[in-house]
C-alpha cells in the first residue's frame, strides 16, 4: 500500500490485490513451517532452533500487521470514502 498511497488512487481493486498478497504471505509461512519440521540441523529439527522460531514469529507479526492495515483501509473506504482512505494511508507511511 505504500506505493499506492502517494498516487491518490487507493481503491477497492488495489485493496483486493493487497489482500491477495497477504494470502500469498500466509502460504509462504505455512511452507516455511512445514519445511522446518522436515529439515534437521545439528541433529534436531530446524523448528526446534530458537533462531528459526524468532524469524517465523517476526514473519507472523509483520503479516498480521499488513492484514490489519488492509482491513482497516477497506473499512475506511466503505464507511468514509476514497479521499479519507488516501489521507489515512499517507499518515501510515
Amino acid at each position: 500500500m505504500h506505493g499506492s498511497s502517494g498516487t491518490g488512487r487507493l481503491g477497492p481493486g488495489r485493496l483486493h490485490h493487497c489482500m491477495r498478497l497477504v494470502g500469498m504471505g500466509e502460504r509462504a509461512i505455512q511452507l516455511m513451517a512445514q519445511r522446518a519440521l522436515q529439515r534437521k540441523v545439528f541433529g534436531k529439527p530446524l523448528a526446534a532452533q530458537g533462531g528459526f522460531l524468532q524469524s517465523l514469529a517476526k514473519c507472523r507479526v509483520e503479516l498480521d500487521g499488513a492484514r490489519l492495515m488492509v482491513l482497516a483501509a477497506a473499512h475506511a473506504l466503505d464507511r468514509c470514502g476514497r479521499l479519507f482512505v488516501v489521507v489515512w494511508a499517507q499518515g501510515c507511511t
